[in-house]
């Protein structure tokens, strides 16, 4: 079994970064039915919280789970509403979660709103996106609204160490660091990555470790022109060309921008522009996104971040 799938937080106690999942689980319980809306940058732990919903209202065998990804129409979200109105072989209550809900179509949120407003005893929803946006307000007004986020270095070393110990996984200092940069604030990255490392030997070689991770280009100059350009006036264009020119990964580029702010935000040196586009880069650039996407985005933020950038 992977090491995420070993180490996913089995309490809500072992959630690190969510303290509002408790609470709002809670109120659900209490009304023994309800919505949870979970939002946060992919791999921060929304699937979870909604596992642990199950866990908490003795979802035993009623635990219903589909990716908006692959069922987006009216028809998928029909058969959703249904599914609520039947009890699990053998009783108990429900939780249907819609994971990367931000896919789904003007007409499935349509049909599922119905079912969100006039919830059914034992029968509770999570939807969760890594697009808040994308979710209408009428379906956002009708959940508790559970947001995840990004982990800082000191608790990704956290989580990290106490999985290494448990395992006997001896990582040296410098292979670690270059784990904590490529995870970017996502635990669920961080040991998929450390799979890897485990799997390809390269748990004290940092140049293979860098490899088996795809950093092999994240210490090129235009990696390091655009890690330089939230820390002093760059050239946008210029910045653009070198990115394009050099055929960086996107997904790549966008874990070093996010560690190098996450990092600020943990020292406490982050402003709000710092945070604003730490949420942007999380939430709004997939993996294998086109290099233009993510010049966009550096465009669009820049002026402002430079501006404010300490």
């Amino acid at each position: 079994m992977s090491l995420h799938t070993t180490y996913r937080p089995n309490t809500l106690d072992a959630l690190v970064g969510v303290p509002s999942a408790g609470v709002a689980i809670e109120t659900l319980i209490k009304n023994r039915c309800g919505s949870l809306l979970l939002t946060g940058p992919p791999g921060t732990g929304k699937t979870t919280v909604a596992r642990l919903l199950a866990k908490e209202v003795g979802a035993t065998v009623g635990l219903h789970e589909i990716s908006g990804s692959e069922h987006t129409g009216v028809d998928d979200a029909r058969a959703l509403v249904d599914l609520a109105r039947t009890r699990p072989i053998g009783g108990g209550p429900r939780v249907i979660v819609v994971d990367e809900a931000h896919y789904l179509s003007k007409n499935a949120w349509s049909a599922l709103l119905k079912a969100l407003e006039e919830p059914q005893r034992d029968v509770y929803w999570a939807i969760a996106t890594s697009e808040a946006g994308k979710v209408p307000k009428a379906i956002a007004s009708r959940c508790q609204h559970v947001k995840t986020r990004l982990l800082s270095p000191a608790e990704m070393a956290t989580i990290l160490g106490s999985v290494c110990e448990a395992e006997g996984i001896k990582v040296s200092q410098d292979v670690g660091t270059l784990l904590l940069r490529e995870a970017g604030g996502s635990p669920r990255e961080a040991l998929v990555l450390l799979d890897a490392l485990v799997t390809g030997g390269a748990l004290t070689d940092a140049t293979a470790a860098a490899g088996i991770m795809g950093q092999g280009t994240c210490e090129s100059d235009p990696m390091r022109d655009l890690l330089a350009a939230f820390a002093r006036p760059l050239s946008i264009d210029g910045l653009a060309k070198a990115v394009l020119d050099a055929g960086l990964d996107p997904e790549a580029c966008r874990r070093a921008v996010v560690s190098m702010l996450a990092g600020k935000v943990a020292r406490g040196s982050a402003k709000d522009e710092h945070i604003a586009i730490l949420q942007s880069f999380g939430t709004s650039i997939e993996a294998g996104a086109e290099p233009s996407r993510l010049v966009a985005l550096l465009a669009s933020n820049y002026e402002r971040l430079s501006r404010n950038t300490g």
